[in-house]
């Protein structure tokens, strides 16, 4: 239960991504513009990755930091040690957790409501299979369940995918859609994972209960340092569209301001 609220986390902000996508979507789609279609899916796609991407990495890299901050040590250290692999699972598998929705969404926009309904019936089943397999051999025990939930949204997400682009037959840049907010990610994590190791080296561990602790502060100094990086780095690898911006607040300003310094992909 504790790691299932760090799993929703994420999906909570990206799922208003398909739900916004439907009018554009359904519009490319009833005028059979393949390039609005197009740009649509990969601006929901991309979105969502350069959001659930360095928070679901960056969850993963601090899963045992975050979690003694935020649900103390000492009595907690055995529940912590148990619920860490399971958050460091949820955050690598994030960014197909948070697109699951979205996908579907935009299936509902091109008129084929029906698929996702069979998809999800379909990984339901496999994913009841793997719990009841996995969940009474005791090696694996609890971390069954897990496996069981990973699977349902692979599945979940893979065949939606698949299917969005044989209806729709548009051909996504998976270029910029997916690998330069990966490897931003990437960097990101391993800046906040490396950045609590030195801090809770420099800072004296403290015993105690405060909450203010070397653990605090590590977790803190990481998760800021890792947003820099994630920062930098995806500007530099031109990771964000024009698309992407438009559609915020301010959008247009801060669009012109990264393109006058060719920042924008």
């Amino acid at each position: 239960g504790t790691a299932l609220d760090f799993k929703t986390l994420v999906p909570t902000i990206t799922i208003q991504l398909g739900v916004s996508a439907i009018p554009a979507l359904a519009t490319a789609w009833a005028i059979k513009n393949k390039d609005d279609m197009r740009k649509t899916i990969e601006t929901v796609l991309r979105i969502g990755m350069l959001i659930a991407l360095p928070a679901g990495f960056g969850i993963a890299a601090l899963a045992t930091p975050i979690l003694t901050v935020i649900y103390g040590r000492g009595n907690s250290s055995e529940a912590i040690s148990i619920i860490a692999p399971i958050l460091i699972a949820y955050g690598i598998f994030t960014p197909i957790i948070a697109i699951s929705t979205p996908t579907t969404n935009m299936l509902q926009a091109v008129g084929r409501a029906d698929i996702p309904m069979k998809t999800v019936a379909g990984a339901a089943l496999v994913k009841i299979l793997c719990n009841f397999f996995l969940v009474g051999i005791p090696k694996i025990n609890i971390y069954g369940a897990v496996v069981g939930t990973i699977v349902f949204y692979l599945l979940i997400v893979s065949i939606n995918m698949f299917c969005l682009l044989r209806i729709s037959k548009v051909r996504v840049n998976w270029l910029s859609v997916f690998l330069k907010p990966f490897i931003s990610a990437a960097l990101c994590a391993i800046t906040a994972f490396a950045t609590h190791g030195i801090i809770i080296r420099i800072i004296p561990a403290d015993t105690s209960a405060s909450v203010l602790n070397s653990d605090t502060y590590g977790t803190i100094a990481g998760i800021a340092a890792g947003a820099v990086v994630y920062l930098i780095s995806i500007l530099l690898l031109k990771g964000i569209a024009k698309d992407d911006l438009t559609s915020l607040p301010k959008g247009e300003k801060i669009a012109g301001i990264l393109e006058k310094y060719g920042l924008l992909g």
